[in-house]
């Protein structure tokens, strides 16, 4: 049976790591989107608009 070697150990829980962390990333990015879209709409149908950017 062929043996890892360090380097590649180092390498694969690495990159396990780096996947985990992006996950939680996408998951969160996934809830702020679903905010900003409620707060959009509520916007919307309070009869504020919603559609428009103010500019500073």
């Amino acid at each position: 049976m062929q043996t890892i070697t360090n380097e590649y150990t180092v390498l694969f829980n690495t990159i396990t790591d780096v996947s985990r962390s992006l996950k939680l990333i996408e998951e969160k990015l996934k809830f702020a989107q679903q905010q900003a879209e409620d707060i959009y709409i509520e916007r919307a149908q309070s009869g504020f608009g919603g559609n428009q950017i103010e500019e500073a």
